[in-house]
Parts: structure tokens; sequence; C-alpha cells
């Protein structure tokens, strides 16, 4: 290990045989406790979290893994349930979906008279669309209705001919993966 407790004594406590005894004496018990003090740390916060740590977080804020969740995706879902704030305005709503969706990754559509949201999420987002639904569930008002569905963005539109989309009807483009094309 490369530190050694020693040398965080003051220069005029490291010339005495005593103490150099009981510094070198004490060393491997440090060098056990250093890389743990480190988790402990590194656990405070989410991006550097351990999986002890992530488990930790998940307990604390009630969220349960899926078994086919990666460390990113547990530690993504960790920071949404953290980042939420109430009460909710419509633009901390739009911030907390561009956060999760990215900032084309949604489209948000109130109808306040009607007391309906509907929120859309771009293709590329499915592995988001439970976390996203579950987030709307709880900061959203009780009177809404809620729907959450996909659509495909622009951007993966255009990589495709107008002669090659005319194969699908307007819904299918919207809605639907396109792999034949």
């Amino acid at each position: 290990m490369e530190r050694k407790i020693i040398d965080y004594l003051p220069p005029y406590l490291m010339v005495y045989k005593e103490i150099k005894a009981i510094m070198e004496a004490e060393q491997p018990e440090f060098e056990i406790v250093w890389p743990q003090a480190e988790n402990v740390l590194n656990n405070q916060f989410v991006s550097d979290s351990s999986s002890i740590g992530i488990e930790r977080m998940e307990k604390i804020l009630g969220i349960i893994p899926k078994d086919t969740d990666t460390q990113d995706e547990r530690k993504f879902r960790i920071l949404v349930k953290l980042n939420e704030q109430l009460p909710y305005t419509l633009p901390v709503l739009e911030q907390q979906l561009k956060r999760m969706c990215g900032e084309n990754g949604y489209r948000l559509i109130l109808s306040a008279d009607k007391y309906l949201l509907n929120v859309k999420l771009a293709l590329g987002n499915e592995n988001n669309y439970q976390d996203v639904c579950d987030m709307l569930r709880r900061v959203v008002p009780a009177n809404m209705v809620i729907f959450v569905s996909m659509f495909n963005t622009h951007e993966i539109l255009s990589h495709y001919t107008h002669a090659q989309l005319a194969a699908y009807t307007q819904k299918q483009v919207r809605e639907e993966v396109l792999t034949n094309v």
C-alpha cells in the first residue's frame, strides 16, 4: 500500500523508535480498513456506489430492481427517485422527462380541461418506459388520466427514403419499430 500511517504524523514524532514500532505494527490493520473506508465514502454517491451501496439505496427508497437490470440501470432508477420534487409543475415535469429521456426523447401534451396528460416516448427510450410510468403515477395529481405511448423520432426516420416509408401506414411509421425498411 502506498500510504503509510507514519507519514501522517508530525515530523518531530517520526524520529522516536517507539512511535515507528507502533506505526509499523498498526500499518497492516490500516491496509485492511482503508479500502473499506473508501467504499463507505463512495457509497454516499450514486455514480460511485458499489453493488452493496446500490442495494442499500434501493432499500431506503423502496425500489425493487429487476433481475435483468445492470448496475447502471439501477443507478439511473435511484437518481430518478432522488430527483423527484414535489409539488410538481409542468416545467418541473418536463425537466424530469428531459433528464430521463433526453432533449427530444419525449412529447408532453396536457389537456387541462379534460384532466388528461399524454406522454409519448421516443422508441429509443423503451427501457425507460416503466420508470417513466412509475414516476408519473407518483407525481401527477390523482385526478388526471395519464396515457404513455411510444413513437418514432425524426432522427430515426431520417435514415429512410420516402419510397421506403410509403410501404407503411402513418400509424405504423409513428408507433412501430421499422425493421423491413
